[in-house]
């Protein structure tokens, strides 16, 4: 993995690492989503049933303990818009809001595609630990750990990130803040270190816009030569017409 100047004790939990949880549980849920589409099982009760609690088991296991962690600390990490929306319905179901079969529905109906084609692709690896959604998970008794430690975890997120192709290095990481004691302090140096991404994607596609309207006007400005010789070429066919006498009609 190459984020060595971000790496954190075994036993501890950076924002930085939390990034690259969330990314690999992003992943994970990605791949989970995709063979969905693939598979060609009946979609029963009971496949519906173990499909929801294998979901929420990776919920439970890569994704709310680390925002969990992270609120604690008065701090957020930037989740993928795809994950959001995973969570969203994943909170839904536990205060109740959705049953199985509509937790189910909504994520057989998310596009998973939501990030960019390009981000989705470069975000799938060969092999997962744990990766129930790839045998007939419906058909066997419940498998899956009660628990996994964060040694694991992050043990895992770096073989998720070796597999990685080299395409994904063309991606740009989501912005990061060295955490502080003071989390009102790390706030508003998020705050601060967004605004200035913002103004400086902002200067950047106005800069390409000014470009664009240059290159436009310098394009208008070559065609006025040739419109001119058209322009006196129609004028002087016309002034041969009416010296012939030729009727224009």
């Amino acid at each position: 993995m190459s984020n060595d100047l971000y790496r954190s004790e075994d036993s501890t939990l950076s924002l930085w690492d939390a990034a690259n949880i969330l990314e690999y549980a992003t992943s994970r849920f990605t791949s989970i989503r995709l063979s969905l589409h693939r598979s060609h099982v009946t979609r029963t009760d009971d496949y519906r049933s173990q499909f929801v609690r294998h979901l929420v088991w990776e919920a439970e296991r890569f994704v709310f303990p680390f925002i969990n962690m992270c609120a604690a600390s008065s701090v957020s990490s930037s989740m993928p818009m795809y994950l959001c929306d995973v969570v969203r319905i994943l909170a839904c179901w536990q205060i109740g809001t959705l049953d199985d079969n509509k937790l189910y529905d909504a994520f057989e109906k998310f596009d998973c595609m939501v990030d960019g084609d390009i981000t989705v692709r470069c975000r799938i690896v060969n092999l997962y630990a744990y990766c129930w959604w790839k045998d007939r998970f419906d058909l066997g008794p419940f498998q899956m750990p009660n628990r996994i430690s964060l040694l694991e975890v992050k043990e895992l997120v770096e073989e998720h990130f070796d597999q990685l192709p080299a395409g994904h290095l063309l991606i740009p990481k989501l912005p990061q803040m060295p955490t502080g004691s003071d989390p009102l302090l790390h706030q508003v140096r998020c705050i601060r270190e967004h605004m200035q991404r913002l103004g400086e994607g902002l200067q950047s596609m106005l800069l390409t816009k000014v470009e664009e309207g240059d290159l436009a006007l310098d394009a208008l400005t070559r065609l006025e030569g040739p419109v001119d010789e058209v322009m006196d070429a129609m004028r002087a066919s016309h002034e041969l017409i009416d010296a012939l006498g030729i009727n224009r009609q």
